[in-house]
């Protein structure tokens, strides 16, 4: 790690660093003990959207070789605001794929999914955060505290034909932002946050990709502070729910099969008092 800060009285600095990590698999991708799907039952056959999974007790440790840099500006007040820029070299990139095996557990052969080595990946983005006071931007700006993250990220994955070779579960971008209002005269605060992540595909194998829908969320609270140790706090979580869409799309020589999965999400209204003892 390297940090260089600039000369007081400011308190601006630049952060380099340079990161090795080892990501092991777990007892369930290295067990070999197959799970069998129970909608094709032995000893049938069963699809690539329906396979019996198992683990790989060859699998090796991911490893990855970053750099990271990023510039911290810190304000008057307590904010501060910051960009990161990251790389990240993946060796042995660990993914579940789907494959036509033949098994002990059945007399025909079956489709399996186990965790498999694919070789490398690279990941990059951007990070954008801040955290502040309106007022240190504006003399005459009301009590409001302000958050905001932007995220973009980009990835190749090179055992995996293009456009969409990303790395599992990573969006192209996530932002939130965020805001607290303190009454004056009142012990009352409230504020809320809105999260976005846009939909996004991946191309898993060279024969199955995934789809995910946008994601919405937007959360809000209200506290009552009753006296030094004890607070009242209203919270209402995802509201105006969305539901997520998850499309997988199988391409097997002339065949084309479709999965499309929806799961319901629900808002949630808390009422919770917080003591300190």
């Amino acid at each position: 790690h390297l940090v260089w800060r600039f000369a007081a009285p400011s308190r601006d600095q630049i952060r380099l660093s340079l990161t090795q990590s080892y990501r092991s698999p777990n007892v369930g991708q290295l067990s070999s003990r197959p799970a069998l799907n129970t909608l094709y039952p032995v000893p049938g056959s069963n699809t690539t959207l329906s396979p019996d999974r198992a683990g790989n007790p060859d699998l090796k440790p991911e490893r990855a070789n970053g750099i990271d840099l990023a510039f911290e500006r810190y304000l008057k007040s307590g904010g501060v605001m910051s960009v990161n820029l990251f790389v990240r070299d993946i060796k042995d990139l660990i993914r579940n794929v789907t494959v036509q095996e033949t098994v002990s557990w059945a007399p025909v052969p079956r489709y399996v999914n186990r965790p498999q080595n694919l070789g490398k990946a690279r990941v990059s983005g951007i990070e954008f955060d801040s955290k502040f006071q309106l007022r240190e931007l504006m003399d005459d700006a009301p009590p409001l505290s302000l958050r905001f993250n932007l995220s973009i990220y980009g990835s190749k994955v090179e055992a995996v034909p293009g456009p969409y070779n990303r790395i599992d579960s990573q969006p192209r971008a996530t932002g939130n932002l965020g805001a607290d209002y303190k009454f004056r005269g009142m012990p009352l605060t409230v504020g809320g946050n809105f999260g976005w992540t846009p939909a996004y595909t991946t191309q898993q194998t060279d024969s199955t990709a995934q789809a995910l829908s946008t994601k919405r969320v937007f959360d809000a609270y209200a506290l009552w502070t009753v006296n030094s140790s004890a607070k009242l706090r209203l919270s209402l979580s995802n509201i105006g729910p969305q539901d997520s869409l998850s499309t997988t799309t199988v391409i097997e020589g002339d065949r084309r099969q479709v999965a499309i999965n929806n799961g319901r999400t629900d808002m949630s209204v808390a009422l919770r008092l917080e003591m300190r003892l």
